[in-house]
């Protein structure tokens, strides 16, 4: 079984309740055992996010980490930091990086049909890396 962390780096888009990233980058630390993330391309060029995901970003030379929050009453979406108790709005292109720690089971699960998902996403990349 293995473990790896790909990184998903890009601008934080919001279209009414649907939030994704934009333009981005991916890094993984897929079958390595430095832990180092290696740069990686992906075919697609955005990554659906969604309500409660933890991303991090740079402000003012601060790594500030945030949930993304959906406020279904004024249909808005913000980035709550529980560390500091606070709410911040989504700034127009502000720059975000979200963490997703997946666990490969089998090799074979490399292997996916050539639909378009996240899934297969995350597959190419790390066969890729292999």
């Amino acid at each position: 079984m293995e473990k790896a962390t790909v990184v998903y780096t890009g601008t934080l888009v919001t279209e009414g309740d649907k939030i994704y990233l934009k333009d981005i980058a991916v890094k993984s630390n897929f079958n390595n055992s430095l832990g180092k993330l290696f740069d990686c391309t992906t075919n697609y060029n955005t990554f659906l996010l969604e309500d409660g995901f933890e991303i991090y970003y740079s402000e003012n030379g601060k790594e500030i980490f945030g949930k993304l929050l959906w406020d279904k009453n004024i249909k808005q979406w913000f980035i709550y930091n529980e560390k500091e108790d606070s709410y911040n709005d989504i700034k127009s292109k502000l720059i975000v990086s979200y963490n997703w720690d997946i666990v490969i089971s089998d090799l074979s699960e490399l292997e996916l049909a050539d639909e378009k998902s996240e899934l297969k996403e995350v597959a190419g990349i790390l066969k890729w890396l292999n």
